[in-house]
């Protein structure tokens, strides 16, 4: 403990004593943070403790949470609002109390210390088993330091996972996590940053204490950033997961069920019940079984049926409701549309097995943090019988068969049969995301630009296209945002195709104009009409987390364009390769011109990585600039001599 405290004191960039009350001047003077100017605000000190006592009722784990608060910017007052939850469930035996801030001032030379009013607390029901409590700190400025203490009380046996970093910087922060010897727990830290960690153990009345305990200095603040899923498992942190109580000769149980275990506990469930009821569409989907469609067009076919009586409410969860309730209601979850169409399917006579996934959105499955809690919701695995197996999600209406959101692109979920055996699946490699364009282009000696542009998305590249439509209040309005504005087009004649359909692609097809730069006896020609890539996706020089793209995909873009009568092309540009550093991605652009009055250009591209770690980042940033500039070639046509 002693060298813990000395490594405290000569570790933290701004120097404080941590007990509650002892705000010093200098604290009330700084302005600036000087390891990050930028920061609206700074955890001058947090701690989180946990500990738990053994009365004659059992368990409770308790919780105190400390924290000091340096306000620097106006936008960093919002850090005196405080809310906490807690069940109200009596068995769970949760409760806050002990709430404490006070606010600090600087006035007239003088630290002047505003404590907040019981009447600032608020406690409300925030759903029938959740209770909110609701906290602000008084008299807050800029410049201001706000101290806040509490302690939550439960007897569910769960340790919290516990943060050291957050989107403003922290100057010192410091955990305890003591349990008696009759719990076992497992541990896992996580996060790119440097916590020490110490263990001790201490003697009770009748029995021993262990304790973890953690310190960390001087932690930047992590932002949600573009193209990341869940930040929180790139965070500093520490998670727990209680293995085992014992009391030796006594008592034992294992509280750590490997994941064959959860797999019995989901059979068990109305997810498999659900499968594996009669259907509610019956003679319906007799027809459909009985029709001489393809096995895919009938997988789809039911779907659709499903969907027409029961719309997605757009939630997310686990285990669907009472099938008859939520037909009647004509509204469900996803795990209500995928059971519903689950059933139908196997009336049909397909094979039908739930998939469960943890989304990418909650972060990526903890191997030994064993849990059904570790799942979000399910989608389905449909075999027919001669033996082709698709994926389906049935809820969301831009998807299709092997095509899902990419939300649900993990390495690992859960298959799982009917009578309870489980294995794990990768999601990532269903379906080939394909983009095709082309264009025929013709400019006049004015510089104007003129020609048709044909658009095709395949796959989880036309759900995107699909959403963007979809969210537009009409047509008018999506090509003015998404095309015109986007690629600087003025469009006329615009036809799209599977926007509004249950089909795995969307075309697009429009007529535009676009001016060129004219200057003198020279035209100055981009044929790339269309943007891909943009520079300022990766504006930020530094990044903390890594980088998460949505999915692998493929770009073939072609156009012609005819040269105007009277000029000539001045150089053809050469073809040129390139290719990424740090992730698997690839470029090539070619010219030709096999007609005095004609020149093409072909473009390719390829994103072959879901992931690029953060030592990449660098690589990625220079990769997207080396495509804009890809994008700036410039073809030079010249008024040929008379």
């Amino acid at each position: 403990m002693l060298v813990l405290a000395s490594v405290s004191l000569s570790a933290q960039s701004i120097k404080i004593d941590k007990k509650f009350g002892n705000v010093s001047k200098a604290e009330l003077e700084m302005t600036v943070y000087p390891l990050d100017t930028s920061a609206v605000a700074l955890y001058l000190y947090k701690e989180v403790n946990y500990s738990v006592e053994i009365d004659p009722g059992g368990f409770s784990f308790i919780k105190k949470e400390r924290e000091r608060v340096k306000v620097l910017k106006e936008a960093g007052k919002e850090y005196g609002d405080y809310e906490e939850f807690y069940s109200t469930n009596s068995t769970a035996g949760e409760f806050i109390s002990g709430i404490k801030v006070t606010t600090y001032n600087l006035e007239n030379g003088s630290v002047v210390a505003t404590k907040m009013s019981k009447d600032y607390v608020f406690r409300e029901d925030y759903t029938d088993a959740i209770k909110r409590v609701a906290f602000s700190a008084q008299n807050v400025k800029v410049g201001s330091v706000i101290e806040t203490e509490y302690t939550f009380r439960t007897r569910v046996w769960n340790i919290d996972d516990i943060y050291f970093q957050y989107a403003i910087p922290v100057n010192w922060a410091t955990a305890e996590v003591a349990v008696p010897e009759y719990l076992k727990v497992n541990r896992i830290s996580r996060g790119f940053e440097n916590l020490d960690h110490q263990m001790e153990d201490r003697t009770m009345l009748n029995y021993r204490v262990y304790a973890d305990k953690f310190a960390c200095y001087d932690i930047p603040a992590i932002q949600d950033e573009d193209f990341l899923y869940d930040i929180d498992q790139y965070r500093l942190s520490v998670l727990y997961q209680i293995r085992s109580f014992e009391i030796p000769g006594i008592y034992y149980k294992d509280y750590t069920a490997d994941w064959e275990n959860v797999d019995q506990m989901i059979v068990e469930s109305n997810i498999v019940r659900g499968i594996k009821a009669t259907t509610r569409f019956k003679d319906e989907v007799a027809a459909i079984a009985g029709s001489d469609r393809t096995d895919e067009e009938k997988i789809v076919a039911i779907r659709n049926l499903v969907a027409t009586r029961v719309t997605w409410d757009k939630n997310n969860r686990l285990i669907p409701a009472n099938a008859a309730e939520v037909v009647k209601n004509g509204t469900g979850s996803r795990a209500d549309l995928n059971a519903l169409t689950g059933s139908a399917l196997r009336a049909a006579g397909y094979d039908v097995k739930p998939v469960l996934v943890r989304l990418r959105s909650n972060g990526n499955l903890v191997p030994f943090h064993v849990s059904v809690d570790a799942y979000d919701t399910f989608i389905l695995q449909v075999t027919s019988p001669a033996g082709q197996t698709f994926y389906l999600d049935a809820a969301p209406a831009d998807g299709y068969l092997n095509v899902l959101s990419d939300n649900f692109l993990v390495e690992k979920a859960r298959l799982l049969s009917l009578e309870g055996q489980g294995s794990w699946v990768n999601l990532r490699s269903l379906c080939r995301n394909i983009y095709l364009a082309s264009a025929n282009v013709t400019v006049d000696e004015e510089g104007l630009m003129t020609g048709e542009i044909s658009e095709k998305l395949f796959n989880n590249l036309s759900q995107t296209v699909k959403r963007s439509y979809k969210k537009a209040s009409d047509q008018e309005a999506f090509v003015d945002k998404f095309i015109e504005k986007d690629h600087n087009l003025t469009v006329d004649q615009f036809k799209i195709a599977g926007a509004d359909e249950y089909t795995p692609q969307v075309r697009m097809d429009y007529s535009f104009e676009k001016q060129q730069e004219v200057a003198g006896d020279m035209l100055y020609v981009n044929l790339f009409l269309l943007n891909f890539h943009d520079a300022s996706t990766f504006k930020e020089e530094v990044r903390r987390v890594p980088v998460d793209f949505m999915y692998p995909y493929r770009i073939n873009y072609n156009v012609n364009m005819t040269i105007p009568e009277g000029y000539e092309l001045v150089e053809l540009p050469k073809t040129a390769a390139y290719k990424a550093q740090g992730i698997k991605s690839q470029a090539m652009v070619q010219f030709r011109q096999t007609d005095p009055n004609i020149v093409s250009m072909s473009f390719s591209f390829v994103l072959d990585s879901y992931f690029a770690p953060t030592e990449a980042y660098k690589d990625v940033r220079a990769w997207y600039e080396s495509l804009t500039s890809i994008y700036n070639t410039t073809l030079v046509l010249k008024k040929k001599a008379l």
